[in-house]
């Protein structure tokens, strides 16, 4: 016959552990999880390799398959997006009615709206690809409405960084405030530089697609398409490694 021992004794108290910080592997493996901007820095390397180094001729059909492919992957978020984007323009407008028609929420709506604009010319560029024919002339008006939109999101959201740096209280913030105030003016410098470049590239699109006005070479198109991914890249890592990332190691100045 067993006897059943019971113990008073405390259980031991396991600390909760701290949360792992993420490290440049953690960081690599996110950018790679998204599939569409991975897809397009793979097809705007494939670009910058063919426009400065040149590929060689036994090798063209591979390098022009495997852009054609990443290009598709990268359109495919098209429809995704657009459902995203109209759903978020419906509550926009609900917002605009319930607060009486604010300049606040106005400028919401706005925002929502023109990001509708660019899914639709990816839906339009991966049906063409992929499933059924449209005429170029349609998917390039579609493409300047997009490039257009893309102008006009990009000039707003580079005022709101330079409202971020020019409003910043660093110079008066002090220890882990100032550190944290440190932070978003670099980030905000960031996407700046990056807002620039694609206002640049939907200007450019712009005059040539609906004015046939050919300000840049091809060579100038592909290394500020090279830029905005390269900025992307940047932003995502530096975002998620903050403090791991010093002046020394990207180009930021070291007084600020």
């Amino acid at each position: 016959m067993s006897t059943y021992v019971s113990s008073t004794a405390p259980f031991p108290i396991i600390e909760k552990p701290a949360p792992l910080k993420k490290d440049w592997l953690d960081v690599t493996a996110g950018f790679a999880e998204d599939p569409f901007t991975f897809a397009k820095t793979v097809y705007v390397a494939i670009d910058c390799i063919d426009e400065f180094f040149g590929i060689p001729d036994k090798h063209q059909e591979v390098f022009s398959d495997t852009r054609y492919t990443f290009n598709l992957i990268k359109l495919t978020r098209g429809p995704g997006e657009f459902l995203k984007f109209t759903n978020r323009l419906r509550h926009r407008a609900v917002d605009v009615y319930n607060e009486g028609g604010s300049l606040d929420s106005m400028k919401k709506l706005v925002r929502a709206a023109h990001k509708c604009v660019g899914p639709v010319s990816d839906i339009a560029s991966f049906l063409t690809k992929a499933i059924l024919f449209i005429p170029k002339h349609a998917v390039a008006t579609l493409d300047g409405v997009s490039y257009y939109a893309l102008a006009f999101g990009m000039s707003w959201n580079a005022c709101e960084s330079i409202s971020t740096i020019a409003f910043s209280t660093l110079s008066s913030a002090k220890g882990k405030e100032r550190e944290a105030e440190l932070f978003e003016v670099k980030k905000a410098m960031l996407h700046l530089a990056k807002e620039v470049a694609y206002i640049a590239m939907g200007v450019i699109s712009v005059l040539a697609i609906f004015f046939g006005i050919i300000v840049t070479s091809s060579a100038f198109d592909v290394a500020l398409s090279a830029t905005t991914v390269a900025l992307t890249i940047i932003i995502h890592y530096y975002e998620n490694l903050g403090e791991l990332i010093t002046p020394k190691r990207i180009f930021l100045p070291k007084y600020i």
